[in-house]
């Protein structure tokens, strides 16, 4: 600031001097007309001093600019330093806070890298074992909820043979055509008699045993909850649990052991393998494909539920020499008990199943075997590839209900756009696979509650707007 201004007084004292070079210095021809008193000053003007006083006067203003802005910024770092002084203490009171957490999420970015190593090291230690399970590998057809048509499970029945299963085992519950007085028990559209008899017959051509899976001292809601069998309830108002003690029940008995979580260390209680091999020669295993995250779970997760079977082959591999592991049961529950909502869908979780299989009939999972289940592309969480293999659209639109979901978090007119798209495409994406009655109940759970909520808020937040530019 302070040469800017020296610089302006400068120009500003050669001002005078130049003014006195612009007019010429030959001695004046002064006129005089007394009678009017009117003095007229004849003097030659010299031009060029005239240009360069111009030139001066316009570097003058130049440099007053300048010295304005100067002036303008110190002003402008006196108040910014004046801001730094009074913030920097509050940087400090806060530094040590902040300091205490990121100290703290490292630790817990520690603790969870140490967990996962501890977890890879398990799963790299049972990619690489020796183990194959050459026993029954039974895939589990819940079809208390969202039961396909027949013509679809005889469709898909071959691919479960080509992956590795070697049985089923079917938990018709209300869907199988009973008779007589225990006809009360069907469900609206059970199967017939004669479509049973397809699904045996088409089993038998795939070298498949079939055994039917019958609800007996726990979730047994589809009988106990029926007047004529109330009798039959351990607790009376309660329909969920058979009494273990009622003489009508028959006394035959073979265990299966179920756990579904994928890391299965120091899962089973101390000494209970031991415990069983005194009392029982052989004994069965239940693993998962699908339905055992989340009772409301849409898209397969399939990582968790093939390292849930590859556990199962270290547990098989160190029980005692008394006890035979006999089967492994595949589940992949479509409702958690009667009364629930649907999870996941069948044709969603062929891809978890066929990685499922491969694992139990191989000892490890091979990467390669994508290639062999009929799949183009490999699995992606919310943007799963198109295939081939039945039902492969169902398993796509799936994905983006998954997407939508996500979505509706925060992007919700997004989600609003994917959950109506989906609507308008259930009919013609599901009904090849499911009757009516299990369109109608997937689309109210899944689609119908999400739209309304979602169309509700976007009324709500419109209305907002509306009242707050009429504000203004």
């Amino acid at each position: 600031m302070g040469e800017s201004r020296n610089i302006t007084q400068l120009c500003f004292g050669l001002f005078p001097h130049l003014l006195r070079r612009i007019w010429d210095c030959p001695p004046p021809n002064i006129t005089e007309y007394r009678q009017k008193k009117i003095c007229f000053v004849m003097m030659r003007v010299n031009y060029t001093n005239v240009g360069i006083a111009i030139s001066l006067l316009v570097v003058c203003f130049i440099f007053f600019r300048l010295a304005q802005r100067s002036h303008l910024l110190e002003t402008q770092l006196r108040s910014t330093d004046a801001l730094e002084s009074s913030s920097r203490e509050k940087l400090t009171h806060t530094r040590d806070s902040k300091f205490k957490e990121v100290r703290k999420a490292i630790d817990n970015l520690k603790q969870e890298l140490f967990e996962s190593k501890k977890v890879k090291s398990e799963a790299e230690r049972m990619e690489f074992g020796k183990r194959k399970f050459a026993g029954h590998k039974l895939v589990h057809l819940d079809l208390k909820g969202a039961p396909p048509k027949m013509e679809y499970l005889l469709k898909i029945l071959p691919d479960f043979k080509k992956w590795g299963a070697n049985g089923l085992l079917v938990e018709y519950e209300d869907m199988f055509p009973y008779k007589g007085k225990y006809k009360v028990l069907q469900a609206k559209s059970p199967y017939r008699e004669e479509e049973i008899k397809q699904l045996l017959d088409a089993a038998s051509e795939n070298e498949m045993i079939v055994i039917p899976l019958l609800q007996t001292f726990g979730h047994l809601e589809f009988v106990l909850k029926l007047k004529e069998f109330s009798h039959l309830r351990e607790t009376e108002h309660f329909t969920n649990s058979l009494c273990p003690n009622n003489k009508e029940l028959g006394s035959f008995v073979e265990p299966m052991v179920w756990a579904y979580t994928s890391d299965l260390s120091g899962y089973f209680p101390s000494g209970m393998w031991d415990r069983y091999g005194k009392a029982f020669n052989n004994i069965w295993a239940a693993s998962a494909f699908k339905g055992a995250t989340d009772p409301w779970s849409n898209f397969v997760p399939v990582g968790f539920h093939v390292q849930n079977n590859l556990n199962w082959l270290d547990i098989i591999d160190k029980l005692p020499d008394s006890l035979k592991m006999t089967g492994i049961a595949l589940t992949g529950w479509s409702r958690y008990d009667h009364y629930a909502t649907l999870c996941e869908l069948l044709p969603a979780a062929l891809p978890s199943l066929a990685y499922c299989l491969q694992a139990l009939s191989n000892g490890k999972f091979l990467s390669v075997f994508k290639m062999e289940i009929s799949l183009v592309g490999y699995y992606q969480r919310y943007h799963p590839p198109d295939g081939n293999f039945p039902g492969h659209e169902i398993f796509k639109m799936v994905g983006q209900l998954e997407k939508g979901i996500y979505l509706a978090r925060g992007v919700q007119n997004m989600a609003l756009n994917i959950f109506t798209t989906l609507r308008n495409e259930a009919q013609s994406v599901l009904s090849p696979v499911f009757n009516e009655f299990v369109v109608q109940e997937w689309v109210k759970d899944k689609l119908d509650h999400s739209i309304h909520q979602l169309e509700k808020q976007k009324t709500e937040i419109n209305a907002l707007r509306k009242a707050a530019a009429a504000n203004k």
